[in-house]
């Protein structure tokens, strides 16, 4: 997850031509955005800006707070003169970023966090790149689904060695007679009883 995260910022900044761009993911405990991956030119903007947060209230009512809320792009194409980026503008418009895009990330349907991407130029975001944006964010959703499947499918396999474990051992010290049979009705084990 950490490495498609980095992945995913630096093409949206080598690539893209972003002058920054970040994944935050939902802290359920604190109900804030934390920043998990930073590419770009990030000015120390982090530790200047005040937190996110994803409730309804005004540290929610930015770009990344009402994307993961609402479960849908939200773009700030004039940080300086867009009410959306109040408290966080002065910071935004020091670091030279003049518009940005935020998208929802979603595990299974659930919003899970948002990638945020900044631009230097007023007006930057159109209907394609939107379109274009989305699909990225789309890609690091599939991309997050089958990281958990995968590691469902470990935990499983897993949890059936354990099991055949258990059991080899139960018929190898068994005080009773258990053998076990083929479809045919074939003897395929006996235990030592």
């Amino acid at each position: 997850e950490k490495e498609l995260f980095k992945e995913a910022c630096n093409i949206a900044v080598n690539t893209g031509k972003f002058k920054m761009a970040w994944i935050g993911m939902v802290d359920e405990s604190t109900r804030k955005i934390i920043p998990v991956q930073v590419a770009g030119n990030e000015y120390e903007y982090f530790s200047r800006i005040n937190s996110i947060s994803i409730d309804d209230e005004v540290l929610g009512r930015g770009p990344g707070g009402c994307a993961i809320r609402d479960d849908r792009y939200v773009v700030c194409n004039d940080i300086e003169n867009d009410p959306i980026m109040l408290p966080w503008r002065q910071e935004a418009l020091m670091c030279g970023y003049l518009s940005l895009m935020a998208v929802p990330i979603k595990k299974f349907g659930k919003v899970k966090g948002a990638i945020c991407f900044y631009s230097f130029e007023k007006y930057f975001f159109d209907s394609e790149e939107i379109i274009l944006l989305e699909r990225a964010a789309n890609d690091i959703s599939f991309a997050l689904e089958i990281f958990e499947k995968e590691a469902l499918r470990k935990k499983a396999k897993e949890a059936i060695v354990e099991s055949e474990r258990r059991y080899h051992t139960l018929t190898e010290f068994s005080s009773v007679g258990i053998f076990r049979t083929d479809a045919t009705g074939s003897t395929t084990y006996v235990n030592p009883f």
